[in-house]
């Protein structure tokens, strides 16, 4: 394939066609990717540590021919297209939640994505076209994406709050000292890392790092919810340590719309 540069060396008449065409080429990739990949939409069940009962689920991307998930804010890994894939699957699942009688979905987004003011828009349409209502959305931002933001990605976040949409750190854990920055973000929620569940209750180091980061989160009224719980131990000391909820093999696997939906 041309690139631009390439064409600017062509008789003009013919470089503007080639480079409509390229471009018409490059905007439609990332759906087409989608499309012919066979991509599904897949919702990993988050319940609340009390009483077990299913309070939302997580968007993954599923992608058969590559034997894997991904979440829309790794999509570029999968070659689908940041922002692209990210439309398509806001539309996709809000249209699903809106079907569903209750549960709020979270919807993982970059940091890069966030640096682009289309992705509220983006949130807005969803919304808007599903007619699922926004306290019923949220968008999870990975903590070391957190850690380097700057202006824009602030902007896009207080946007979104605007719109009504939950905002949490996602893989809190991984990166250590951005406990007070939290103090000062537009967020409503904080999940943490399945790194650090992994270790509980006998890792004391991780106990001590949970503890803290849901004292915090609690200090500043945001919701905690623990990733990767695989059994019932871990299940009983995150609900008494004060996490709301979890996701994980003791919790559900990820299931395609139709499944979920049945669960609720």
């Amino acid at each position: 394939m041309l690139s631009i540069h390439e064409m600017d060396r062509m008789p003009p008449g013919r470089s503007r066609r080639a480079k409509a065409m390229l471009r018409h080429k490059t905007d439609r990739d990332p759906l087409s990717v989608i499309a012919e990949n066979g991509i599904r939409l897949q919702f990993q069940p988050r319940r609340c540590l009390r009483d077990n009962v299913v309070s939302g689920a997580e968007l993954q991307l599923h992608w058969p021919h590559r034997r894997g998930s991904c979440s829309a804010g790794s999509a570029q890994h999968c070659n689908a297209g940041l922002n692209a894939a990210l439309g398509w699957a806001l539309r996709q699942a809000c249209g699903c939640a809106a079907v569903w009688p209750y549960g709020a979905i979270t919807v993982a987004v970059s940091g890069e994505q966030l640096r682009e003011p289309c992705v509220a828009r983006y949130v807005a349409a969803a919304l808007d076209e599903s007619g699922l209502t926004p306290d019923r959305l949220e968008l999870a931002v990975p903590e070391s994406d957190v850690i380097d933001m700057g202006v824009d990605e602030l902007l896009t976040l207080s946007a979104l709050r605007d719109l009504g949409v939950g905002v949490a750190i996602d893989d809190f854990g991984g990166v250590l000292g951005s406990l007070m920055p939290l103090r000062r973000m537009p967020l409503t929620g904080l999940k943490i890392s399945r790194t650090l569940v992994r270790g509980i209750p006998d890792d004391r180091e991780d106990e001590a790092v949970l503890r803290a980061a849901v004292g915090l989160a609690q200090s500043v009224h945001l919701s905690v919810v623990a990733d990767g719980i695989e059994n019932e131990t871990q299940r009983r000391f995150l609900s008494e340590l004060g996490c709301d909820e979890g996701q994980g093999s003791l919790m559900g696997p990820a299931m395609l719309p139709g499944a979920f939906g049945a669960i609720l």
